[in-house]
């Protein structure tokens, strides 16, 4: 009996034994959920959301910037930079929990999939909550201009030191890997690896080496500390977080002043009530659906206008463009914006048909319309320059006939505006125009002023609600997102973006 329980004993061992290696095999070949993913990973109907509990940021994106506001939310992706503004305190949110709250007057890069690197500070403070489930290796490093600091799940908090071109990791629990960083290769150096445990800090310097010591932390440290372990770890609210912008600028500099000119202030966000006046101006707009920064140089109506193509004839593939200041320079412009929707050589759907546009289009220089024969029928709305200078709404591009009087013309779509009120069908909306919060550029008409316009941040019909709220008489929208490019009186103010096939020009 004795040695039937033993032989059986031992068979139940290695039982349990193969159950437990199968089951971490199952566990291995699981689809990841949605706790166990790194930060840069993607996971369908997960979104990596920027949200702003106090003051604003931004999200440059390409050529594109977008502002969120306090109290707002915005996602986010590989190879977005986010900054926060003076008396600012934003938060990004993973799918898998990790949470990085940034500072005021922190920049922060989130990286490219294909590198090593999730996150690439530039500026400021930044506390990092990494979130890894059992069992699982995943990591994530926090990369600044001096170190690298490799982590497996904990919380940390990373400083920069531009004046002293010195990086700070303050270790809050557990213990993470601290790297410094080549000057030349920007790569972390192995052989420089040192250990960084609760309680202790490590100081990287450009040409240092990784000092790891005991905590010595400022009041402005200790309370941004404090303060960020509460609120990530239970709800965030607002007072909360004012308390923290409030707390954290009230404190001594942990370093001297530098003498000399002091640093600008960034300008408090301003609001229009009414559309702008001539010249170039900037604020953000309410509207029903939030709010949305618009850019816009305004001109008497009169104002010489110039619709100009790289290309002087129709063209069907590997058509020519130009950098939007280009265009704005051999017309002697003082201002200019991109043109119509045109197919971009870096889409793989445009590979047979790079930089073409088959709207209609009116090359001002030489007196030619182009694409005439692909809108005979067409119902796309166009925007005519009469020789005098008023502009004219055309409803269709086959109403127009092809007057080589006018001093410009291009088809736009859809009408934004019309006679003061929103144009936009919604429903006639491409998935992109109607989703996508993008820059949008648009050719508006105020009385007795007209405008080249970019609204930032928004959906084809977001643009339309912003022009309805300031009561503008007609708009027309224009391309945008990574085509978006303003330029005024020598410089961009938005872009530049891709080189464009077309543009339309404000002349002197």
């Amino acid at each position: 009996m004795k040695r039937f329980f033993k032989k059986h004993s031992l068979l139940l061992v290695a039982g349990i034994i193969f159950l437990a290696f199968a089951g971490l095999i199952v566990a291995k070949n699981t689809p990841q959920t949605i706790q166990n993913i790194l930060p840069n990973q993607v996971v369908e109907g997960e979104k990596t959301v920027l949200s702003v509990q106090s003051g604003q940021a931004t999200i440059k994106r390409g050529s594109e910037e977008i502002i969120v506001l306090e109290n707002k939310d915005e996602n986010v992706t590989t190879g977005d930079t986010l900054t926060t503004a003076q008396k600012s305190i934003a938060t990004v949110r993973y799918p898998g929990g990790t949470v990085v709250r940034l500072a005021p007057d922190s920049s922060l890069t989130l990286a490219d999939d294909n590198t090593t690197t999730n996150l690439i500070q530039t500026t400021g403070t930044i506390f990092v909550r990494f979130t890894k489930v059992l069992g699982i290796q995943e990591e994530v490093n926090v990369e600044t201009p001096t170190a690298v600091a490799t982590v497996r799940g904990t919380k940390l908090v990373s400083r920069i030191d531009a004046k002293l071109n010195e990086s700070k990791f303050i270790s809050i629990d557990h213990e993470f890997d601290v790297y410094k960083k080549d000057e030349i290769t920007k790569k972390k150096l192995e052989n420089t690896k040192q250990i960084l445990k609760a309680g202790l800090q490590a100081q990287i310097g450009k040409k240092g080496v990784v000092a790891i010591a005991k905590q010595v932390l400022t009041d402005e440290e200790k309370r941004w500390i404090e303060l960020n372990k509460d609120t990530l770890d239970g709800e965030t609210k607002i007072d909360i977080l004012k308390e923290i912008v409030s707390r954290y600028f009230a404190s001594p500099s942990p370093s001297p002043k530098p003498s000399g000119t002091p640093k600008p202030t960034i300008a408090p966000v301003s609001y229009v009530q009414g559309m702008f006046g001539t010249g170039y101006n900037s604020a953000f707009v309410k509207t029903e659906a939030g709010d949305f920064k618009l850019s816009c140089y305004g001109a008497p109506q009169g104002t010489k206008v110039i619709t100009d193509s790289a290309s002087e004839s129709d063209c069907k593939t590997d058509c020519p463009v130009l950098p939007l200041a280009d265009y704005a320079n051999r017309n002697g412009g003082v201002a200019a914006i991109n043109g119509m929707y045109f197919c971009p050589a870096d889409y793989p759907a445009c590979a047979d048909k790079k930089n073409s546009f088959d709207t209609l289009f009116f090359n001002s220089r030489v007196k030619r319309y182009l694409n005439s024969d692909n809108n005979v029928y067409s119902n796309i709305p166009f925007l005519v320059i009469n020789a005098d200078g008023s502009p004219r709404f055309v409803g269709r591009s086959s109403e127009w006939g092809r007057d080589t009087s006018i001093q410009a013309g291009t088809a736009g779509n859809p009408m934004l505006v019309s006679g003061g009120n929103i144009a936009v069908v919604e429903g006639n909306l491409d998935d992109k125009q109607r989703t996508v919060k993008s820059n949008r550029g648009a050719f508006v008409q105020k009385v007795p002023n007209i405008y080249l316009c970019i609204t930032g941040g928004a959906t084809v019909m977001d643009s339309a609600r912003v022009y309805k709220a300031l009561g503008v008489d007609n708009a027309i929208n224009i391309d945008g997102g990574g085509s978006s490019a303003l330029w005024v009186a020598g410089s961009y103010k938005y872009g530049p973006g891709r080189n464009i096939p077309t543009a339309i020009i404000f002349a002197r």
